[in-house]
């Protein structure tokens, strides 16, 4: 009986722990499988977080790496004559034509930011004479006293985002108007002959005394470039000439961005010269409506009817030749000032006259033949007359057909050529000074004593009121 009574008793307490147990044991494995998934599902998620991420970068830094280009390079050189020439470092023309690429030139005059783009249809980018390095040449205008461009460019190929921007730049644009050279220059020559009509090549190897130079004829600076020079002096090959006789580099207008056409700085003064006026606001405003009106028209004369006769630039040229003659016409006045100005690079040979470039390419070959400047063997070019062009003797651009040109009275061989522009930045450089030199001493002195201080001072010019 009393084992039986404590049986009774502790039975059921057996019962209670065990099924105590049971509980907890089962309480505990439950927990641990719910904290392994939920463990799971957290790295998982983690994870496939991660991935995503992933994945999304790699297209961004694909699409990066394509569309993202290496800023430009550049190296520039004071402006000279107004023209503004600027090295592509780390292009070449092979990529620029290849790629079509598309430049943006960014620059700062005198507090005003101003911004235009050009790609290889509006310009074309040449390289230089003994390297492959592209180079462009930017025009900008000339000042009665010199004044500095900030400036910076970036590029673009097709489909592709613009580059950043490069370095910014500084540069000089000197008043000066004058031809400058330098040793290891190439250029055209004429030396003291009748028959020198056509232009030589050379190097300049010599910087001489009374504004001469020596120069080394094409013939024998090639052959020392390529070693293969038989001669054992070479020197003795140099020529003497003046600085009168020689031009720099030709730079064809296809090559120039003229900022005139793409920006406006100092509009007063553009033109001033041709359209031979003081009072040029109003005759300013309406001379520059014709020339766009008459350009729009010629440029879409040209590709409907006249595809590739005519170069992309000629059409401002046309418009402004249009435009000059129309307002002649409907507003000429008698009393508007003349300038006589003589020769801007030898001012002994003479007074500059206007001429139109095409009177002026087919009268100097008349006047070559004449004179028996043009042998029977060079004869063959004026069958391709048409196709000729000139270039302005003082800063080397070409001249459009549909212009005006001012050439000296000198002989067939010994005379020169003034582009437009050049005898414009002259011609406003004059006046400027006139008018500082007239409220300052218009008390002291007459006119005439002034004329003769800013003929002094810029160019041999007489204002002819």
């Amino acid at each position: 009986n009393t084992l039986t009574s404590v049986i009774t008793m502790v039975l059921p307490l057996v019962l209670i722990v065990s099924i105590v147990v049971f509980v907890i044991t089962l309480t505990g494995c439950v927990l641990c499988v719910y904290a392994t998934r939920g463990r799971n599902i957290v790295i998982g998620s983690a994870a496939d977080r991660l991935l995503g991420q992933q994945q999304q970068q790699q297209p961004q830094q694909h699409q990066s790496m394509v569309a993202q280009l290496p800023p430009l390079t550049l190296k520039t050189y004071d402006a000279v004559n107004g023209i503004l020439n600027i090295e592509l470092l780390n292009l070449s023309t092979d990529q620029i034509e290849e790629n079509r690429i598309e430049f943006e030139f960014v620059c700062v005059i005198k507090g005003t930011r101003y911004a235009f783009s050009f790609n290889q249809d509006k310009c074309n980018i040449p390289a230089l004479a003994l390297t492959p390095i592209p180079c462009i040449f930017i025009r900008f205008t000339v000042h009665l006293q010199d004044y500095s461009i900030r400036f910076k460019m970036r590029y673009k190929t097709n489909e592709e985002e613009w580059s950043p921007f490069s370095d910014e730049y500084s540069a000089q644009i000197q008043s000066l108007i004058t031809s400058t050279f330098a040793v290891n220059q190439i250029v055209n020559y004429r030396q003291k002959s009748v028959t020198d009509f056509y232009l030589k090549q050379g190097l300049i190897v010599q910087i001489l005394d009374d504004d001469f130079v020596g120069i080394l004829p094409q013939q024998y600076w090639r052959r020392i470039r390529n070693d293969d020079d038989d001669d054992d002096d070479p020197t003795r090959h140099i020529l003497k000439v003046h600085k009168s006789r020689i031009l720099g580099r030709k730079i064809d207008l296809d090559s120039l961005i003229d900022t005139r056409q793409h920006i406006a700085i100092d509009s007063e003064w553009t033109d001033f010269l041709i359209l031979k006026s003081m009072h040029i606001d109003d005759t300013r405003s309406l001379f520059t409506l014709l020339t766009d009106i008459y350009a729009n028209y010629a440029q879409h004369s040209c590709d409907a009817h006249h595809h590739g006769q005519f170069a992309d630039y000629d059409t401002y040229f046309i418009g402004r030749y249009i435009a000059c003659h129309v307002l002649q016409y409907i507003s000429y006045d008698s009393k508007v000032p003349r300038f006589m100005m003589h020769c801007l690079l030898h001012s002994s040979d003479g007074i500059l006259e206007m001429f139109k470039v095409r009177h002026y390419i087919i009268e100097s070959r008349i006047a070559a033949l004449h004179t028996h400047t043009i042998d029977d063997a060079n004869q063959t070019d004026l069958c391709h007359v048409d196709d000729l062009s000139d270039r302005c003797d003082v800063c080397n651009v070409g001249i459009s057909s549909f212009d005006w040109m001012l050439k000296c009275p000198a002989s067939i061989c010994d005379y020169h050529v003034v582009c437009l522009q050049c005898a414009n930045n002259v011609v406003v450089q004059y006046v400027q000074l006139l008018r500082i030199l007239d409220h300052i001493l218009s008390d002291r002195v007459d006119y005439d004593c002034i004329q003769l201080i800013g003929a002094y001072t810029v160019a041999p010019i007489v204002h002819l009121a």
